[in-house]
């Protein structure tokens, strides 16, 4: 495939997990994948495997027995180093009952001075989970946890300081937690990040976790997500408008908020709004060499932004756009408006003489219509 030449669209986000596990793969496999694209190697300790007697997506999770101290372990990295915002979520189901004193712990961080951590504990009155991060702490009601259940649990922090943690979508405590770490930090899922006992060992299932470092994703009430995690993870935020005609350089510009290096997806997308193809945005401000995108190419269709006639790429002499205020030929509501009795609009684009050429255009009177296409040197009227 030869290189397309220009984009349509490129979006980013933000809020790229650092660490994704589904917990995927067949019964009794000791494999564990981290489908981010840091790729991180994820080991399993004693007995810890993949189960597919319990899920909530994939059909199959990760098993933990309090008894063989199960655990999964992550080396350290600066990837963990949780300096600012970040996102920790996961489902968990506890098969037993915890007693006093024992604790469960469900992922853990370790930088070789400060240990952070999100467990479920018992109080005396009931179970609850109790996270620990960045010297704050935040728990859920007493008796909000029992057995046998599988619950969505989100602890996040934003760049105030604020720790929150959410139970299967609902904001349950907010404290201030200010400290922010700097050294390399090892994961532990599934037991204390640095004393292990039978104690402190989860019992029970965990699926799908996600730890994203550099954006919180919530700060209230949410809908908890019905599918597995995508590879980036949150929203995406179209930056379309930054876009530069392809090049050879293939560079685009950064936005207003500018993209985090290492800590951002850039996506590209072609004209009909479908996803073609993703990369890890490193500061370099252009697209990778050899990234090959499916976008239509520019000699089946000259015009940039051919259903945007907002975008950029046109100039506009009094005439004024609403975007995406009527319904297309396609049914969706993604046809422009013009808002003005007259003006005109135009982009200036070259073709080639000796050539076959199509011009075409769907509009619709909402009155008087009076559309006029004018090449250089010539004029033809609709």
């Amino acid at each position: 495939m030869s290189n397309p030449t220009y984009i349509v669209g490129v979006e980013y986000n933000t809020a790229q997990a650092v660490l994704l596990l589904h917990m995927d793969g067949t019964n009794g496999s000791t494999t564990f994948t981290d489908s981010s694209t840091y790729g991180h190697t994820v080991t399993p300790n004693n007995s810890a495997q993949i189960s597919t007697a319990q899920s909530v997506f994939g059909g199959a999770s990760g098993l933990f027995n309090k008894t063989t101290k199960d655990y999964l372990s992550v080396a350290s990295s600066t990837d963990f180093t949780l300096s600012g915002s970040f996102t920790i979520e996961f489902r968990a189901r506890l098969n037993s009952a915890i007693t006093s004193p024992d604790h469960r712990f469900i992922v853990g961080f370790n930088d070789g001075t400060h240990i952070d951590y999100i467990q479920c504990l018992y109080t005396g009155v009931g179970m609850q989970f109790y996270a620990s991060m960045n010297n704050g702490l935040v728990t859920t009601a007493v008796g909000s946890v029992v057995t046998d259940t599988w619950y969505a649990v989100a602890v996040t922090r934003d760049s105030l300081g604020t720790l929150r943690i959410f139970l299967d979508g609902v904001l349950i405590q907010s404290v201030t937690a200010a400290t922010d770490r700097s050294a390399s930090t090892s994961v532990v899922i599934g037991e204390h990040p640095s004393v292990l006992t039978d104690t402190t060992s989860w019992d029970g299932y965990i699926d799908e976790l996600r730890i994203i470092n550099g954006a919180c994703l919530y700060t209230a009430d949410y809908t908890v997500a019905t599918t597995a995690f995508s590879t980036a993870g949150g929203t995406f935020t179209d930056i379309s408008d930054y876009v530069l005609a392809w090049s050879a350089s293939r560079s685009i510009s950064d936005p207003v908020t500018p993209m985090t290096a290492g800590r951002a997806i850039v996506k590209l997308v072609n004209e009909d709004g479908r996803f073609n193809d993703a990369f890890t945005y490193t500061g370099a401000h252009t697209i990778p060499i050899g990234k090959r995108v499916k976008l239509q190419a520019q000699n089946n269709n000259k015009f940039y932004q051919s259903q945007d006639f907002t975008g950029a790429q046109w100039s506009r002499n009094t005439v004024v756009f609403s975007g995406d205020t009527a319904y297309a030929p396609n049914g969706t509501l993604t046809a422009d408006t013009v808002a003005t009795a007259g003006g005109y609009f135009q982009q200036q684009r070259n073709v080639a003489t000796g050539q076959d050429h199509t011009v075409s255009v769907f509009c619709s009177s909402g009155g008087n219509l009076n559309m006029r296409y004018q090449t250089a040197g010539a004029a033809d009227y609709l």
